[in-house]
């Protein structure tokens, strides 16, 4: 969390000092605004010190009231959020009312609703109503680029209401009809970028194309398929496109020219154990020395039986 970029629990701690004090002298006071860039540092847990007050609001602005339409308000939250949801100086943290924008809008058309607190009660803001905002005098002059303060200010809308803003953030943390030494600021969703809070509608995966039959005769451009090395036990199942010849993905053998889908060095042996041609190879070589020692041998006995005719004769 950033005070330039986000509700915090520190703002909103600062925002409602402003608020309570300036209602002491102005109690038609309804909202007060705090440029994130003038929060400085942070509180850390335990024991407050005047030093960290201080270090928070350093540079002891003095708080002012000016008188603004819903209109002008707007205008102002707009500038707010023109830069979110990236850091901004500019950034205001608010007390005595709360609004939602969309970062993913155009700038200048973020703001999404706006609620002011009376009587304990949230409603709507009038853009043609005027409301007393507090404010420091650095942002009460237009500071950080807020031309609306600016305008107001020239007019003589803005007055000067004789605090230091860290002397109200002191004294409302330590009055006994404020927080009374118990300081616990929260989160209170004064503050709602409503592009974050929405979830992302997921998107379904593109559908991948369904592979083209190389063999397909509508397909008017077929594109052969690389061929894949087998299935690692030296069968082909015909499962490659362009083996299936008989369209139920088997390679039987039946009048098909296996020498144009066959990887070259790849053992199709087929539960068949067929050759190219459909006929049945040898089974062993064993099985060929053992016909050739036989035929030597028929040669052997004939030759020799020629050879004792001749003789006899």
């Amino acid at each position: 969390m950033s005070v330039r970029a986000n509700e915090t629990e520190l703002g909103n701690l600062v925002t409602d000092a402003m608020l309570a004090k300036a209602k002491e002298k102005f109690p038609q006071t309804a909202i007060a605004m705090q440029n994130g860039g003038g929060i400085r540092a942070a509180i850390d847990e335990g024991e407050i010190t005047v030093g960290e007050v201080i270090s928070v609001l350093p540079f002891g602005n003095d708080p002012v009231i000016a008188e603004l339409t819903g209109q002008e308000i707007k205008d102002l939250l707009e500038h707010s959020v023109h830069n979110a949801p990236d850091e901004n100086g500019g950034f205001l943290h608010l007390a005595g009312m709360k609004y939602t924008y969309d970062s993913s809008k155009e700038v200048g058309d973020r703001v999404v609703s706006m609620e002011v607190n009376i009587n304990d009660e949230f409603v709507d803001i009038e853009l043609d109503k005027v409301y007393t905002v507090t404010t420091n005098n650095f942002t009460g002059k237009g500071g950080d680029g807020f031309e609306v303060f600016e305008k107001a200010y020239d007019e003589g809308r803005v007055k000067d209401i004789g605090e230091i803003d860290w002397e109200q953030l002191r004294d409302y943390m330590v009055e006994e009809k404020y927080l009374n030494g118990v300081v616990d600021p929260v989160l209170e969703g004064r503050i709602i970028d409503v592009a974050e809070e929405e979830p992302t509608e997921p998107t379904d995966p593109e559908e991948p194309e369904e592979p083209t039959d190389p063999g397909d005769p509508t397909n008017p451009d077929p594109t052969p398929t690389p061929e894949e090395p087998g299935n690692g036990d030296g069968i082909d199942d015909g499962s490659k496109p362009g083996n299936d010849n008989n369209g139920d993905g088997s390679d039987q053998g039946e009048g098909n020219d296996k020498d144009q889908d066959q990887t070259p060095g790849q053992d199709h042996q087929g539960d068949n154990n067929q050759n190219q041609d459909g006929k049945e190879l040898p089974k062993t070589a064993t099985n060929m020395y053992s016909f050739m020692l036989f035929g030597a041998i028929l040669l052997l006995s004939g030759g020799a039986i020629v050879v004792y005719r001749r003789i006899r004769v």
